[in-house]
């Protein structure tokens, strides 16, 4: 997995889950909503989308609301750029689809994957 980061000004015991998306699996999710919604944002947006639209699927009695952090206009010559994806070995063809949850934060290592942090503080994880 890539990085992950643990901002100290973060309330941990909020959370219920926590989710580490891939660069590639965020990319692939911002191309996604922007061919269809027309929104043009970039790759955190990617990542919060590809999350909640799972979250949706899973959850299809509850109303979803996610953020888009970021707008897109920054990314016009890297994610949104077939040629900077190739030169970059991003494979946007993979299957995304299945979110990995992970027993302890170390495990997390896969394109997408996700611990069940259950409102506990971030020493108690």
């Amino acid at each position: 997995m890539h990085c992950k980061r643990f901002p100290r000004i973060v309330t941990h015991h909020y959370y219920d889950c926590v989710h580490w998306v891939s660069a590639e699996c965020a990319y692939k999710a911002v191309r996604e909503l922007h061919a269809t919604t027309g929104l043009y944002c970039g790759p955190t947006t990617g990542a919060a989308f590809h999350v909640a639209r799972w979250y949706a699927e899973t959850h299809k009695n509850e109303e979803i609301v996610f953020i888009s952090p970021d707008p897109g206009h920054r990314y016009a010559s890297t994610i949104y750029n077939d040629d900077w994806l190739k030169n970059n070995n991003m494979d946007l063809s993979q299957d995304f689809s299945k979110a990995v949850c992970v027993e302890k934060l170390s495990d997390a290592n896969e394109h997408w994957a996700y611990f069940n942090w259950n409102r506990k503080t971030y020493q108690e994880v």
